[in-house]
């Protein structure tokens, strides 16, 4: 996982935020032997550390099919913050049918494919639930937008 201004998290980064935000310490050092694989067998609340860190559960480091679905989840819910996203996939909840990559081309947003793939797919019965949830972040999203 990567911050998106930068190329990766330094272990300095990641040893600071544990360090200060937890109840284990960590230095640079300890971060880069894990990252290497120089140590490989780090103790259960480093896990739980490390996963608080980068916003993963700690399975994320054990299991890879796991990993990938967290890391799609993970943008996915990233892709929900952008504002015009949401509106759209909102909108696409409430309609039948769609051309998902002519939306997707059209508001030139490369996560929202995905996002109205998985709005697209969703149980009929459960979709009144959805919308409900993606108004509740729009709403959040607004108040938010109108905070800055």
């Amino acid at each position: 996982m990567r911050p998106k201004h930068k190329k990766r998290f330094s272990d300095a980064d990641v040893a600071k935020w544990v360090s200060e935000n937890t109840d284990v310490t960590m230095d640079r050092g300890y971060v880069f032997a894990l990252r290497t694989g120089a140590k490989f067998n780090p103790t259960q609340d480093r896990i739980q550390a490390l996963a608080d860190f980068f916003g993963v559960p700690p399975a994320y480091f054990f299991d890879g099919d796991r990993s990938t679905r967290i890391v799609k989840q993970v943008e996915l819910a990233a892709a929900l913050r952008n504002p015009r996203t949401r509106n759209l996939t909102l909108e696409l909840l409430n309609s039948s049918t769609a051309d998902v990559e002519l939306i997707a081309e059209a508001v030139r947003v490369p996560e929202l494919l995905e996002v109205v793939k998985v709005a697209l797919s969703i149980d009929r019965s459960q979709l009144h639930l959805a919308a409900k949830l993606l108004r509740s972040l729009a709403e959040d999203g607004k108040s938010t937008d109108s905070a800055e």
